[in-house]
């Protein structure tokens, strides 16, 4: 996919914001900025938890342009939530204090709620596929 058609997947049916000669929009997490000069399009990952955001990374990239920013948003989606569901088993593994368990059980069934949600509303976009499917498991492992 080129990254005209990216940015139209991205838009449709989105709020899309000015600044600073560039547009963009964020959708499951994943700010894409194109330069209103050079159309360059530039991918952030929101999700992180911190006072910036972090650049996509190859892999994640390369799904973008290859099966669509409404697949590949919420794949980056799917793989941050992973990431944090992993960190969550951790403190619940090391803490002993038993709100904290309990309060970090109530937010890992959250975001395993979520992980399925997203993989569910993948399955039903324009554009899935087994390589969808095959990129889905690779996270989940």
């Amino acid at each position: 996919m080129d990254s005209n058609k990216l940015w139209e997947d991205a838009i449709v049916g989105e709020c899309v914001f000015n600044w600073d000669n560039c547009e963009y929009t964020i959708n499951y997490g994943v700010k894409i900025q194109r330069d209103l000069r050079t159309g360059e399009l530039n991918f952030w990952n929101t999700r992180i938890g911190s006072d910036f955001y972090k650049k996509l990374t190859t892999s994640q990239m390369l799904n973008m342009y290859k099966f669509g920013f409404k697949i590949g948003a919420r794949l980056v989606a799917i793989e941050t939530m992973v990431g944090q569901v992993e960190k969550v088993n951790k403190t619940i593994r090391d803490t002993k204090r038993e709100k904290t368990v309990k309060d970090y059980t109530a937010n890992r069934t959250s975001m395993l709620r979520r992980i399925h949600e997203y993989s569910a509303q993948i399955k039903k976009l324009d554009g899935y596929n087994e390589e969808v499917e095959s990129v889905i498991k690779n996270i989940l492992c």
